[in-house]
């Protein structure tokens, strides 16, 4: 039988590994949209155009790193249900030189790719297999959700970027994005030493978890044969990366069958402030299916494998459709980090 105190033990090395895109949130109630599960969302042009025609998938990787276990993780492929507005603007710089900035406003919404739930706004199950004190195998299944309403619809993370283009001097600059949200991390599962460890499932931090990443500015010299690299900036269409950190509060809920409240445990070994992470989206173009009578394309469904997500095909190797694996820092063994 499990007892708390062998549950001290266990350290849980990789908590922070999960698909992670912070974008602002909202906070009032929403509408049901045109797709079961996803609302209607607001338009500075045409809501039902938007609501019908604006939805595009994207692929993402990540990583992210834990100062509590000294543990890099990876996250692995993961697919994002994105709903894109766009439009472009033309003005006349102080050298008289036509540009023209397009400007992307998206909400995304996180997709359970190939298992871990049916609905919108929860990630995939992460499962994350290190090692306590050196020796002690411990696997714990962690999943990201997004924040959701009365009517249990999610609140889509929020980014609006853009880039402008200088055609006189073949330049264009992608300005830094920065945004922030909070969300829930729950913990699913929890295995230690070969023992699965039964908790409730309000085992959660709650919608407290602060996320906030950031682009780095760019220019692209155009007439210099320079293209967007998608590990450079953050561009709408064609992706990018984001760096920034997670806060993750205390755990609550945290029990056993047998009455054992691991929740100070789990908090001990993962929580804390400024948790590195870093996003990598591949390009906004993962086309699911078509509506038959409209023609729109329909965002993914909960539980659609990446493989079946019609993702965009490459560009190039610096502008992928789905995006490679991020690269541990130098000196930390790829076999060894989850």
């Amino acid at each position: 039988m499990w007892s708390l105190s062998r549950a001290r033990r266990a350290v849980i090395a990789s908590a922070l590994v999960m698909p992670l895109l912070l974008l602002p949130g909202a906070s009032d109630a929403q509408e049901q949209g045109p797709y079961p599960g996803l609302p209607e969302l607001p338009s500075e042009q045409d809501q039902a155009t938007r609501n019908t025609y604006g939805w595009l998938g994207v692929a993402q990787v990540g990583r992210a790193y834990s100062p509590v276990a000294q543990q890099w993780g990876r996250v692995p492929a993961g697919l994002l249900a994105t709903n894109i507005e766009f439009r472009t603007t033309e003005f006349t710089d102080d050298n008289g030189d036509l540009n023209v900035t397009a400007d992307y406003d998206i909400y995304a919404y996180l997709l359970p790719t190939g298992g871990g739930g049916d609905d919108y706004g929860v990630s995939p199950v992460i499962t994350i297999r290190t090692v306590a004190f050196g020796s002690i195998p411990t696997e714990v299944q962690l999943q990201l959700r997004q924040r959701r309403d009365t009517s249990d619809l999610p609140f889509g993370f929020h980014i609006e970027t853009q880039f402008t283009d200088n055609y006189a001097r073949q330049l264009r600059t992608y300005p830094p994005t920065g945004f922030e949200d909070v969300v829930d991390v729950a913990v699913l599962g929890l295995r230690i030493d070969a023992v699965d460890v039964p908790l409730a499932d309000t085992c959660a931090t709650g919608p407290s978890a602060r996320l906030a990443l950031a682009s780095e500015a760019v220019v692209v010299d155009q007439g210099a044969g320079e293209t967007f690299d998608q590990d450079r900036g953050f561009s709408g269409i064609e992706g990018g990366t984001l760096d920034g950190s997670l806060d993750i509060p205390p755990f609550t809920g945290c029990s056993t069958p047998d009455g054992d409240d691991l929740s100070a445990v789990l908090t001990s070994v993962i929580s804390g402030p400024g948790n590195p992470v870093t996003v990598k989206l591949g390009i906004l173009g993962c086309y699911y299916g078509f509506d038959e009578e409209t023609f729109a394309p329909l965002p993914a469904l909960p539980g659609t494998p990446i493989a079946e997500a019609g993702c965009a095909p490459d560009v190039s190797e610096d502008v992928e459709g789905i995006p490679s694996p991020l690269p541990f820092p130098e000196g930390v063994d790829d076999e060894v980090a989850p």
